[in-house]
């Protein structure tokens, strides 16, 4: 049987992969601009390149548009203000290094309590990067939102973050049917280690990729929730756990005809070790062919399941694949 898999080293990871740049640049133009333009940066030698990392700290609301073909930038923090990064022209596509981590909230001794981040206009290609993590200074939140044709790809394993320590927030939407907001990494977790973590995939073509483990709720008075409606779809690759050592209400609900959540290849563990639920409601569907199911589950372990509604549908693996504690 396959064993939980902790993200405690991914985090360790994290945390400690914020190596020294050749130098960091600070935006400084508060009316927004090209993020190639020099002018914008300070000190003197912007924009950032390959080696370099980049800096969001203004208390404003502005626009940075991305307008090469494939440029590349070491990492980046967003700690202050609503930030936009927008893709201009159908060939930009914008990389960040492979083995840095990116930060949206403000970090420890910053004067901002808050920080956003909009990712918009990606038609044809994603933003790319290593870890991206959302939330993680305690008493000060970052917010991912991903909508208007969005789109984040984690390298091959890189993971998502939103929440830890601090209070993140995810949301990923779309409105009507020429959109779509995409997020995909290999591990995604929302509240990790006394953080809160809040996500929403909202609206028809928003998806939430996790190609190995998605985890809502992780660790001592952690707090996860993830709610998928409006025809959103999350997609798991290997397994799901929501409350894991952690005695929050931590919670998965699958709500509104369309809206669906994909199991994966491995195990999903609603209270593991910790309080879990997953509601599937009015139309809401979870699609299963391969997981097993546990409910309830290791020492401590409470979970539960509601499905109610019209239309909505649990799938389970075969007969005798679910299973209570």
């Amino acid at each position: 049987m396959n064993r939980f898999i902790p993200l405690t080293l991914s985090l360790f990871c994290l945390l400690a992969s914020t190596a020294s740049a050749q130098t960091t640049y600070h935006w400084l133009n508060t009316s927004g601009g090209s993020y190639h333009t020099a002018g914008n940066w300070t000190p003197a030698g912007g924009p950032p390149l390959v080696n370099d990392s980049a800096r969001f700290s203004l208390n404003q609301t502005y626009t940075v548009t991305f307008g090469n073909n494939g440029t590349q930038t070491k990492d980046f923090q967003v700690r202050g203000g609503n930030v936009t990064f927008q893709y201009f022209g159908t060939t930009a596509h914008h990389f960040w290094g492979g083995s840095s981590t990116n930060y949206v909230g403000p970090q420890s001794g910053d004067a901002a309590t808050s920080a956003t981040l909009n990712l918009t206009n990606m038609f044809n290609n994603p933003m790319m990067g290593h870890h991206l993590v959302v939330g993680n200074t305690a008493g000060k939140t970052g917010t991912l939102n991903i909508h208007g044709n969005g789109w984040w790809k984690g390298y091959a394993t890189s993971d998502v973050l939103v929440g830890t320590l601090g209070t993140g927030n995810l949301n990923i939407s779309t409105v009507g049917i020429a959109q779509k907001s995409l997020l995909e990494a290999f591990n995604i977790a929302l509240g990790h280690s006394g953080g809160t973590g809040v996500g929403t995939v909202s609206g028809l073509n928003a998806s939430m990729t996790a190609n190995n483990i998605l985890t809502v709720g992780q660790f001592a008075n952690s707090l996860g929730s993830l709610t998928i409606s409006n025809q959103g779809k999350v997609n798991v690759g290997q397994s799901l756990y929501v409350g894991v050592s952690s005695d929050k209400d931590n919670a998965v609900t699958v709500t509104g005809d369309g809206s669906e959540l994909v199991l994966g290849s491995q195990v999903t563990r609603i209270g593991f070790g910790g309080k879990g639920r997953l509601w599937v409601l009015d139309g809401g569907k979870v699609t299963n062919t391969s997981s097993l199911m546990e409910i309830g589950s290791l020492s401590g372990g409470q979970g539960a399941l509601a499905v109610s509604g019209s239309g909505s549908h649990l799938g389970t693996r075969r007969p005798g694949h679910c299973w209570w504690r």
